[in-house]
């Protein structure tokens, strides 16, 4: 809205003028002076334009605070708002579901990585397991070679003999104890058990069998040349072992790629719900403004008032902030009069005085001095002589009370100053 005042013309100051001359101009003399009724206008504005429905008042027609002037079609809004509905239902839904599985998501990520790290650690264990094994063989192999070149003594020979004749009867008394429970479910713990003695008993006896061959090796081109390459092959697992171990333990955790993988699953599923919450509230606002929009698809009287012009009618197409309707507010009903420089110093702020107009000449209005201008309205070229100054003249505005809404713009009216 645009509010601005109706000022008067130089016609009215004219009349003003002839008026306090006719009334008199001594110091003694009752003051008065002329003006005109004026009302505090108000452009009455649309905020968000488009087409215009209705228009429900007249020029001249009095109107009440809160009565609806101006009605705009809201077809385009209605398939907006519908639009951004079904996407707040939308985004809700997604929200839902994410709050849902977003805890699980997370653990779920946060596992991954726990896991790549204990792989990590197996890998590693794995690893020194693999370099002590490579070293069991290669120590086998160059006993194999050395028992092969120069021979074995025969109290080790007859020890490693009668270590694989025990171990052989223990042998199959384990395996008799197993038969029994073979067909029982892996879940079985007696079975379980048998099953990891029998298996460390068949270890221990193929190393006393493969010691006791290595033993009782006969020298021979052939024999030499396949323990010289299982020396060989011995050396170079226990090499690649020992480099695999080493890579593991300078790298101190999981592959980087797949912890980077992992890293990310994590924050995105860390993320997920926030940004689903965000685009949550994104559609509630677009819901909101659009809400706000319709609310303003219809235009209404800010306060009591007589409207003077219509600026639009049904049909047109009116922008953001174009005026619809010029409105007479009668809340504050004011009349500007001027008086001469000589008579200026006996009005104050909040002086009353009386006006009377022509259309009801047998009622006075009270009125109150609310404005007192500070320099002359009207002010001859030269100012030399007395007559001359007294046609400087100075604003008065006062505030008239009128109850019963008598008073309209633009009446003529007569002020008397003073008792």
């Amino acid at each position: 809205m645009r509010n601005h005042r109706s000022f008067l013309s130089l016609s009215i100051l004219m009349l003003s003028l002839l008026f306090m001359s006719a009334c008199g101009g001594g110091g003694d003399e009752a003051l008065k002076a002329s003006g005109v009724v004026e009302v505090t206008q108000v452009k009455l504005a649309s905020e968000i334009g488009g087409k215009v429905l209705e228009v429900f008042v007249q020029e001249g027609d009095a109107v009440e605070a809160g009565q609806e002037l101006v009605l705009f079609d809201g077809e385009l809004l209605a398939v907006q708002l519908a639009e951004a509905q079904a996407g707040l239902t939308v985004a809700q839904a997604s929200y839902d579901q994410l709050a849902a599985t977003s805890e699980i998501e997370i653990l779920a990520a946060q596992q991954a990585i726990d896991d790549l790290y204990k792989h990590a650690d197996v890998a590693l264990a794995e690893a020194q397991q693999e370099v002590a094994n490579a070293q069991d063989l290669v120590r086998d192999s160059e006993r194999r070679v050395t028992n092969l070149i120069v021979g074995s003594r025969r109290t080790d020979i007859d020890t490693a003999h009668a270590n694989v004749v025990l171990l052989e009867d223990q042998l199959e008394d384990a395996l008799e104890d197993f038969e029994d429970y073979a067909d029982k479910p892996e879940t079985n713990l007696t079975r379980a058990r048998y099953q990891l003695v029998l298996s460390n008993i068949q270890r221990t006896y193929d190393d006393a069998v493969r010691l006791l061959n290595n033993l009782e090796g006969n020298a021979n081109d052939i024999d030499m040349a396949l323990a010289e390459a299982d020396l060989a092959f011995a050396q170079a697992l226990l090499g690649v072992a020992k480099i695999n171990h080493e890579e593991l333990q300078e790298s101190g955790g999981p592959d980087p790629d797949d912890l980077e993988v992992a890293t990310a699953r994590l924050a995105a599923a860390e993320a997920a719900l926030p940004l689903a919450l965000a685009q949550v509230e994104a559609a509630q606002a677009a819901v909101a403004l659009l809400e706000v929009q319709q609310d303003k698809l219809v235009i209404t009287a800010p306060s009591d008032a007589v409207i003077l012009d219509r600026l639009a009618e049904p049909g047109e197409i009116v922008l953001p902030g174009s005026a619809l309707l010029t409105m007479a507010s009668l809340n504050e009903i004011n009349i500007t009069v001027y008086i001469p420089e000589d008579r200026y110093g006996q009005i104050n702020l909040g002086d009353t005085a009386q006006l009377t107009v022509d259309s009801f000449p047998d009622e006075v209005f009270t009125a109150t001095v609310t404005r007192i201008a500070n320099q002359a309205e009207y002010t001859p070229r030269n100012v030399q002589t007395e007559e001359d100054r007294r046609t400087t003249v100075f604003g008065i505005e006062l505030t008239v009370e009128d109850p019963d809404g008598k008073l309209k713009p633009g009446m003529p009216g007569d002020v008397v100053f003073g008792n």
